[in-house]
């Protein structure tokens, strides 16, 4: 049997955009700000030009990684807002250790 792989030849652009996930999903937020706004609007018209785009942003429940209007979005860990400062310095460590790792599952060119 003959396994043969699909290979994507597209153009793939990765975007870091934390609080882009509410505006890709139609969630209500209260937090939103105009890069992250950008990001999602390049992002939507990079796919109509059949670019392979990824957008890594922070969790907001459900699944890690979601498809949403022909955009994989990876999710990383939650911001963290009251904590002790020690607390506070672990999760920037592993905040960027999930962005490390986000942006190498996004395997952008």
């Amino acid at each position: 049997m003959d396994e043969t792989k699909h290979i994507d030849k597209r153009m793939k652009v990765c975007f870091l955009a934390p609080g882009a996930y509410p505006l890709l999903s139609a969630k209500h937020s209260t937090y939103v700000i105009g890069p992250d706004v950008l990001q999602v609007l390049l992002a939507k018209e990079l796919v109509r030009h059949n670019f392979a785009v990824t957008l890594i942003t922070f969790a907001d429940g459900g699944a890690p990684v979601e498809y949403l209007n022909g955009i994989e979005v990876i999710k990383t860990c939650r911001k963290s807002s009251r904590a002790s400062l020690l607390a506070k310095a672990f999760h920037q460590l592993r905040l960027a250790f999930s962005i490390w790792k986000a942006l190498n599952k996004g395997e952008a060119n």
